[in-house]
Order: C-alpha cells, then sequence, then structure tokens
C-alpha cells in the first residue's frame, strides 16, 4: 500500500507498507504508538499516534485549534480498509497547508 508519511520538520515523502495481517503493526511501528485515525476528505485518512502529545513528540504541522505531534501518515480508505494514498507527495503538502486555517 502507498502512504505518504510527515515526520516532524521534513517533507513528506512517499514509500510503501505491505497489505495484510501486519499492516496494522508496521502502522504502529512508524508513528510509534496506537493509532489514531482522522478522516480528512472523503477518499483521505490521517493516521498518527494517539498519545502523540502526551508523549511529548514534537509538532508537525498546524490543524484548526490544535496541532498534529509525531509522525503522520496519509492513506486513502476503501470502506473501513486502509488503502494507496490517492495523492501525490506535492497535493499532500498542499492540503497540509490548507490545514492550518
Amino acid at each position: 500500500m502507498r502512504i505518504v508519511i510527515k515526520e516532524p520538520n521534513e517533507k513528506p515523502r512517499s514509500t510503501f507498507v505491505p497489505r495484510g495481517g501486519s499492516q496494522l503493526h508496521i502502522l504502529q511501528n512508524l508513528v510509534g504508538g496506537y493509532i489514531e485515525v482522522y478522516p480528512i476528505r472523503d477518499d483521505l485518512l490521517l493516521i498518527i499516534d494517539e498519545e502523540g502529545k502526551l508523549k511529548g513528540k514534537l509538532m508537525n504541522f498546524s490543524i484548526p485549534n490544535d496541532y498534529i505531534a509525531g509522525t503522520a501518515i496519509f492513506a486513502g480508505k476503501d470502506g473501513e480498509d486502509f488503502t494507496d494514498c490517492p495523492y501525490t507527495v506535492g497535493e499532500i503538502e498542499e492540503i497540509i497547508e490548507g490545514l492550518d486555517v
């Protein structure tokens, strides 16, 4: 599955996560904890560490009235499942900029 990953103080980059049973564990390892999922658009999910702020992770980017701490992953959604991120790295950069309202 193709995802876009955004680390604090870094530009987003595209990478791949194997599909299958270990996918959840891989996503948890990438964000550094249990995942929390936010729908950003109908076809786009934001995946973060649900305790990123409590763990003192660095601010990644701003969202309305808040911020994302630690690693952020952007993936597509197909019903209840994660799927390939439907956007390019450049489009994700624009989406992130648009979240900072």
